[in-house]
């Protein structure tokens, strides 16, 4: 080989680097940008899930609160009805004593 030859070599090696370089260095760039955009976008997501999870939490609690006021109305209708059971059985009943009358008419 001549020294022309070396030349136009080693100028093809360079420049060869110099493009692997560049193309490494836009592919870092884009996974930088294209993570950026990624991690945007997970955040988002974990925004909507928290806002989600925020209206879940409310409505589970008036769900509870609702359980809570029917059993509340189911204790009372019971012990009304056992309250009529014992009046029509004849428990429970107030005597008063009558002086005139015997409660005989």
């Amino acid at each position: 080989m001549d020294g022309q030859g070396q030349y136009i070599t080693l100028i093809g090696m360079g420049v060869q680097t110099a493009l692997y370089l560049l193309g490494g260095y836009g592919l870092v760039i884009r996974a930088g940008t294209t993570q950026k955009v990624g991690s945007d976008h997970l955040a988002k997501e974990v925004k909507d899930l928290k806002d989600d999870m925020k209206q879940l939490a409310e409505v589970v609690t008036k769900i509870a609160v609702t359980n809570e006021r029917l059993d509340n109305i189911s204790t009372r209708i019971t012990m009304q009805d056992k309250r009529i059971e014992e009046l029509s059985r004849g428990v429970g009943w107030k005597i008063q004593e009558r002086h005139t009358v015997n409660g005989e008419y």
